[in-house]
């Protein structure tokens, strides 16, 4: 089989945070392209954090973010694909979240609402605190977009959190998309996730479901492996993710990623 479009997932995939990638997976990603491969990010984090992996990496093509809520172009930023939540379901979400004590980031496009203090946002959340389109409100609950893509409730407390998880996807249920895919992150966001938004890329690009081989590593990650025609786990991945893969590559410190593009695509 030949595989058309790779599909990769950046965190603990390509990269770990803070790190860039490494030099085998740059390497791998560049040859793959090269020889003809659509090598395309898939990925839970928002646009402007998933952008400089894409320039890292030699990459014009389009990316997935917010877990599958966006597709944007790195070259301009136009978006080709939304899946969003509706102003008074986010709004709902958002005043219970208010209600457990964590801080609330809204994400809508570029932009980024948010009422907490920069001190209360996590390293690796920072840069959606910072620059022209980091917005803080008095409350945000007064400044709830028409259409958000994704609300992000982060907070030091990894214990709080996880309760915070558990109490969303019991209270909305099919409703929304729950996801602890980071130590310090909920993030909560339309039911569709990066599978929905991949095959809507396939389609746009004119390649079978056939062609698709993603690689990824996280919870997020399970209904993407799953719909490629392949998937592939990264070995040190979440088990809920290696359980519905094809093939387990090597863990993330021997570059797994980078070797299921050599065995697969090249």
């Amino acid at each position: 089989m030949t595989f058309r479009l790779l599909a990769c997932d950046i965190d603990n995939t390509l990269v770990r945070f803070p790190e860039p990638p490494s030099p085998r997976i740059v390497q791998a990603v560049r040859r793959a392209s090269q020889a003809g491969a659509t090598v395309v990010l898939v990925t839970g984090r928002a646009f402007r954090r998933a952008r400089p992996i894409a320039q890292a990496l030699g990459l014009t093509t389009p990316i997935i973010c917010n877990h599958g809520g966006s597709i944007r172009d790195p070259r301009d930023g136009s978006t080709l694909y939304r899946s969003t939540l509706p102003q008074t379901l986010t709004h709902e979400i958002v005043c219970w979240l208010k209600d457990q004590g964590v801080c609330v980031l809204l994400f809508e496009g570029d932009r980024v609402f948010r009422d907490c203090p920069p001190e209360r946002i996590v390293p690796d959340f920072q840069v959606y605190a910072q620059g022209e389109h980091a917005v803080l409100v008095e409350d945000v609950r007064d400044h709830i977009p028409q259409e958000t893509e994704s609300v992000l409730s982060t907070a030091y407390d990894h214990d709080h959190l996880g309760t915070v998880f558990e109490r969303a996807s019991n209270r909305w249920d099919s409703r929304v998309r729950v996801l602890f895919s980071h130590p310090y992150g909920v993030d909560i966001m339309p039911p569709s996730g990066k599978s929905q938004a991949l095959a809507w890329l396939a389609a746009h690009l004119g390649i079978p479901q056939a062609q698709v081989l993603a690689i990824g590593d996280g919870k997020n990650d399970v209904d993407m492996l799953a719909w490629a025609g392949m998937g592939i786990a990264i070995g040190d991945g979440e088990q809920e993710a290696k359980a519905v893969a094809q093939v387990i590559a090597p863990p993330f410190d021997r570059d797994g990623a980078a070797w299921a593009i050599e065995q697969y695509v090249l």
